[in-house]
């Protein structure tokens, strides 16, 4: 081969072939080439909590990978790009900017989802529209909605993308009628580009709320702008909502997110520990993805 880069590509390709795409992701993609001398091929990670990872569960894999390439026996010397930060002693808030496509562990579990989101921002109101994406808690639909509006704010800066729970929409009308200025609710919610609702599921039984979503959801939908809904249940579980809303929640596409598989969750695990600067051991990982 040409150069080592080359000879390491075909290394990377091979783990590839040996390993789940979210490993391979996680853990594999980011090596890059460093030098190749007296047999001895150096590579880098992007960091120290990478680079414990890959020495203790990857390893013998590279190595298998270089002998398939260069049919000997290579040491495989891994070392680190950036230092792990200092953890901070501040209390910990995820910020709404922090959720992104990129940060977001994609599964078998979860795949579909994070295309459809991806494709949406993308394109939004072109793509699906609605999009309607359902799981139980804790699974990722609000990190996908975030990432969706950050997205749009990064490359579609003129789109006006309004993001909020549904119980807001139900406390912001209650505060509307009370105060008597139901025109300005109604305005923000017609005026918008993209909406973002999550947790719908919180619609159902409440009169009122179902009727002032189904104006501005209508309205929205004819004037081709997107809307994304997420939901503990699908729209069809979601008790008392009117049919007439169950109906146009599932005029677009439906993607369900399921809890994760072990191999995924131990990724996630691994990548919150790295993202707090904390370099957690193996069997730490496995334990806690295993209960």
């Amino acid at each position: 081969m040409e150069s080592f880069a080359q000879c390491l590509d075909v290394v990377k390709e091979f783990c590839k072939e040996q390993e789940s795409e979210t490993i391979y992701n996680i853990w594999l993609k980011g090596i890059a080439p460093v030098s190749f001398e007296g047999g001895v091929a150096t590579v880098s990670v992007s960091s120290d909590f990478i680079k414990t990872m890959v020495e203790e569960r990857y390893l013998d894999l590279i190595k298998r990978g270089f002998r398939q390439v260069m049919g000997f026996d290579v040491e495989v010397k891994i070392t680190s790009r950036t230092a792990v930060p200092e953890v901070s002693t501040a209390p910990l808030r995820a910020s709404s900017e922090d959720y992104t496509f990129d940060n977001f562990i994609v599964g078998p579990d979860n795949r579909f989802a994070h295309a459809a989101a991806i494709a949406v921002a993308a394109n939004p109101a072109k793509a699906y529209n609605p999009l309607f994406i359902y799981g139980s808690s804790g699974l990722g639909k609000t990190h996908l909605l975030r990432a969706i509006q950050n997205d749009l704010k990064a490359n579609r800066p003129e789109l006006k993308v309004l993001y909020l729970g549904c119980e807001q929409f139900t406390n912001e009308l209650i505060a509307a009628i009370q105060s008597g200025s139901t025109e300005p609710f109604h305005e923000k919610y017609r005026s918008v580009d993209v909406l973002l609702v999550d947790d719908v599921q919180f619609l159902g039984g409440k009169d009122s709320p179902q009727e002032e979503f189904f104006h501005p959801f209508n309205a929205l939908h004819s004037a081709q702008k997107q809307i994304v809904l997420t939901s503990d249940r699908p729209a069809k579980e979601i008790k008392s909502l009117e049919e007439r809303l169950r109906t146009r929640f599932e005029w677009g596409i439906i993607a369900d997110v399921q809890p994760p598989d072990v191999e995924t969750r131990i990724s996630i695990i691994f990548t919150k520990a790295e993202a707090l600067g904390l370099k957690l051991p193996a069997d730490v990982a496995d334990f806690i993805a295993n209960n």
